[in-house]
């Protein structure tokens, strides 16, 4: 083998020599920490909403000025930084947003899949394959317009085999919103599986919402309780929430509408708020159970009308704050409920189990954003399905109430007929201090204006004031009322043969004998010349007829002295009931002077009735 000699070289050349690799190689591992290594994302042949947040880089646009051609300059494309720690959300923005993701056939066949950006409400969401423009979606174009027909922003792609493509997603709005940059990728069967099954799901919560709805707005004109009205527009401003937060609204009700199609996310979360507080203030009666508590709903309900007020004025990225800040205040619900339970109020139990369980769908909703939970149909459907759940368990706390007021109801009727069912004594008590109270309503010159001066009963003015309440007080109370005419016998002759101080003595008499029969609590009054009426409370014809005859009876066996000579004399009776809904107290007089006049006609000294 031949043997070759190289001349001797310094020591600092054969150290330079070996150091120079070796500087060569530490550069190289430190420009790693300064590189991203892009990750690519491998298509497979059954994806069920696959997560890409790891592989997603993206950009920042806060003025929306690039364009697709820029984006492929080398200087752009290296701002691309992936999500950070993964996560999706921005918060609330203004900027543009674009997205890139490198994915990979690796199967001998070319692929058809979805690309799904979840967040609804992006006002435009354009999607670039390889720099050239493919699709648009977003709520800013109609419906029918979209490539793919779902109310989420869905691309249909075709990767050859083999093959690797650069997809480009860019995200904006015309005003600030919520910046949620997710991105789900899915198999066709799959994804109409899902979205099968998700239809099913919210076609039942929009049912029951709607059963409820007129559940309970039929119940609260039936018993007239705030509490169920203020829960049915909850419900209905919940329902349409849900239609917003779904697609469902912009898909048939505002697609063409690009103004509503913004408004709609603040105003039915605002609508939503609003309305829960002013039901938690009626149904908890926190303005009298709880000053604090009612502020603090006052408060929220401020906070959800001011963000309707700053998007309608054009503020809204403070709009959008507001509203968020409302809808998080909710999670507080199901404390003010067991503050007002440990008052004492039962009826708080199933308030607090109904926004105990959305405050969980708010959480769920909550991990799935920040990617703490997967992606599930139901975990993405939480807070429609604890939305249900909760209306459902308010509908039963809203009937345990109405239930708590029907028992309460009950007893104050079952107290109130015991009350009428007392003996005597009582009832007479009762009349002493309603007699009490109207004497200490009343002056002396009153009293006198009110009196017939012989007889000391009640005259024709003031019977008539005094029976005008009672027939108020008998509708009110719901008792029956009946009224007796009273007019005397040939009472023209005993003026004209013993005088008017006999007939005066005679009217006396027979006043004297008609209070000594009446109840205390009946009304009489003398109404015209030898003409008295009674007004017979808590009685029905029946019942005042009998009195009528007992008063006949007392007339007739009552002994009237004049000049040391003994007369009697005799009455006729007409005897009628009120009907307190339908007619006046001088209404019912005239029937009564009717059968008055039938008793004159029968014979006199008896009496009539009539219906």
């Amino acid at each position: 083998m031949p043997y070759y000699h190289n001349p001797a070289k310094p020591a600092y050349q054969t150290v330079s020599s070996l150091f120079t690799p070796l500087l060569v190689l530490l550069f190289s591992l430190l420009s790693t920490n300064f590189c991203f290594a892009e990750s690519t994302v491998n298509l497979k042949q059954v994806m069920q909403g696959e997560s890409t947040a790891l592989s997603i880089y993206y950009l920042e646009d806060p003025e929306k000025t690039y364009n697709i051609e820029q984006l492929q300059s080398a200087a752009l494309l290296s701002r691309f930084q992936p999500l950070p720690d993964g996560k999706s959300g921005f918060g609330i923005s203004s900027s543009g947003y674009w997205l890139k993701i490198i994915v990979r056939n690796t199967d001998d066949t070319e692929l058809l899949w979805l690309l799904e950006a979840v967040h609804l409400q992006w006002d435009h969401v354009k999607l670039y394959i390889n720099g050239e423009k493919k699709f648009y979606a977003g709520d800013h174009i109609p419906f029918t317009q979209r490539a793919f027909a779902s109310e989420s922003n869905v691309f249909e792609i075709t990767t050859p085999a083999k093959a690797e493509q650069q997809l480009l997603i860019h995200l904006s709005y015309d005003q600030p919103g919520l910046a949620e940059t997710k991105i789900r990728l899915w198999t066709v069967k799959e994804y109409s599986q899902y979205y099968a099954n998700r239809y099913f799901i919210i076609g039942a919560m929009f049912g029951l919402g709607i059963i409820l709805f007129f559940y309970n707005l039929f119940i609260g004109y039936s018993t007239r309780l705030g509490a169920f009205f203020w829960y049915s527009a909850y419900l209905i401003s919940a329902l349409f929430a849900l239609l917003t937060n779904t697609g469902f609204g912009y898909r048939y009700l505002w697609s063409t509408s690009n103004w509503f199609s913004d408004f709609s996310p603040v105003l039915f979360i605002a609508l939503v708020m609003i309305m829960a507080t002013q039901f938690t203030r009626s149904f908890l009666h926190t303005a009298t159970d709880s000053v604090t508590i009612d502020r603090l709903l006052q408060l929220i309900f401020v906070i959800a009308g001011l963000s309707i007020f700053f998007s309608l004025l054009g503020y809204r990225h403070y709009a959008v704050i507001l509203a968020h800040l409302s809808m998080l205040t909710s999670i507080f619900f199901p404390v003010i409920g067991w503050i007002i339970y440990l008052k004492g109020k039962s009826y708080a139990r199933f308030y607090i189990l109904g926004w105990g369980i959305w405050s969980l769908g708010m959480t769920l909703a909550l991990l799935q954003d920040i990617d703490m939970i997967p992606i599930t149909l139901y975990s993405d459907l939480s807070t429609g399905l604890c939305f249900s759940i909760e209306a459902a368990l308010l509908s039963f706390a809203l009937a345990d109430r109405f239930n708590q007021l029907t028992k309460e109801k009950e007893k104050i009727e079952l107290i109130h007929i015991e009350h009428l069912e007392k003996d005597q004594q009582l009832l007479e008590q009762l009349v002493t201090v309603r007699t009490k109270e109207l004497e200490q309503a009343r002056d002396h010159a009153e009293l006198l204006a009110r009196t017939d001066p012989l007889t000391n009963m009640l005259n024709r003015r003031a019977f008539f004031e005094c029976g005008s309440i009672e027939v108020e007080r008998s509708l009110r109370y719901k008792s029956p009322l009946a009224l007796i005419m009273i007019d005397l016998d040939h009472f023209k002759s005993i003026n004209d043969n013993y005088g008017h101080a006999a007939g005066d003595n005679t009217l006396l008499s027979v006043a004297n004998t008609l209070k000594s029969i009446i109840r205390n609590v009946d009304i009489i009054g003398r109404i015209g010349g030898e003409e008295f009426a009674v007004i017979v409370p808590h009685a029905d014809l029946e019942l005042a007829t009998e009195l009528a005859q007992r008063l006949r009876l007392g007339i007739e066996d009552t002994e009237i002295i004049i000049d040391d000579m003994s007369i009697n004399i005799t009455a006729c009776f007409g005897v009628t009931s009120i009907n307190v809904k339908n007619e006046s107290l001088d209404e019912a007089l005239k029937r009564a002077d009717e059968a008055l006049y039938m008793a004159k006609d029968n014979g006199r000294n008896r009496v009539e009735q009539v219906i």
